[in-house]
């Protein structure tokens, strides 16, 4: 599998106290009409977490109230059927969670 290069912006010049890439770090603008033109140029990709989810009906899986997890290693899984058995009726109860899941705001 190869991975493309990423691509950077050219360096522009800052304004005074703010940092490179921050929102509204280009003199004369506000922090929207930076957003409207840097989605209007480039392909955006934002990385949340998990809790992203949460109010959709995900639950969190380590915030405070998250239930004790054990995930199946890949040693255990490739064991034997009684194992890959145990994996996939587990996947089946989340799958029916996230299939009442819907998007909200955040996404």
């Amino acid at each position: 599998m190869q991975i493309a290069p990423a691509v950077m912006a050219p360096p522009r010049a800052e304004a005074p106290g703010t940092y490179p890439g921050r929102v509204g770090a280009v003199a004369g603008t506000t922090g929207l009409e930076e957003v409207v033109e840097l989605l209007s140029v480039r392909s955006v990709v934002a990385l949340t977490g998990a809790g992203l989810s949460t109010d959709s009906g995900i639950p969190d899986y380590r915030g405070p109230n998250s239930p004790k997890r054990s995930p199946m290693t890949y040693q255990e899984f490739v064991s034997g059927p009684v194992a890959r058995r145990r994996y996939w009726a587990r996947a089946h109860v989340g799958w029916r969670l996230l299939s009442d899941a819907a998007p909200n705001a955040g996404h």
